[in-house]
């Protein structure tokens, strides 16, 4: 085999394995409508000032790389009424120590259009929809240039509305079930 045929099959590899393990996961993965967003109400831990519903697949790397700042935003703003409830798909098992909601064929998903794992929904104390979308740009949640969920957070603890409600969402996508 010629020397340039080998080059170019090794570069096209090499392109190819990074988008399958790396760059898909920099494009954000296609909205969905979000079908009953008024189900925040039921779904509002009591006593929350503010709930996070954090959208997880264990199955999804970056699910697990978002994990350690969920478990940051919970511990930074417990005290100031923040309750963090993971979403995890029927069958799967959420992270240790936080407690999980299970989301029975996806409907509570489909009904914020989280269309990815992680992603992240904001809830007021009423069950209002204060942000939908990613935690951050891309997988990894350690740009606070970008850490459009934890700015909801804050403002809603402040009782304000946050500067940016729906952020896309970025990681592996969800299937959608009925």
């Amino acid at each position: 085999m010629r020397p340039s045929i080998v080059l170019g099959l090794w570069a096209a590899t090499t392109v190819a394995g990074f988008w399958w393990y790396d760059g898909r996961y920099r494009l954000p993965v296609p909205a969905r409508v979000a079908e009953k967003p008024s189900i925040g109400a039921t779904l509002v831990e009591p006593d929350a000032k503010v709930t996070l519903l954090a959208f997880y697949s264990p199955s999804c790397a970056c699910s697990r790389f978002a994990e350690p700042h969920i478990r940051k935003l919970e511990q930074d703003y417990k005290a100031a009424g923040l309750k963090v409830r993971v979403v995890i798909e029927d069958g799967d098992e959420g992270p240790d120590g936080l407690i999980s909601r299970v989301d029975v064929k996806g409907k509570i998903a489909r009904a914020f259009g989280v269309p990815a794992a992680p992603g992240a929904v904001v809830l007021d104390a009423n069950g209002k929809v204060v942000y939908t979308g990613g935690f951050n740009v891309a997988r990894f949640c350690d740009d606070s240039k970008t850490a459009f969920a934890q700015a909801a957070i804050v403002a809603a603890l402040a009782n304000k509305a946050p500067a940016i409600t729906h952020g896309e969402f970025y990681g592996c996508a969800m299937p959608a079930r009925n």
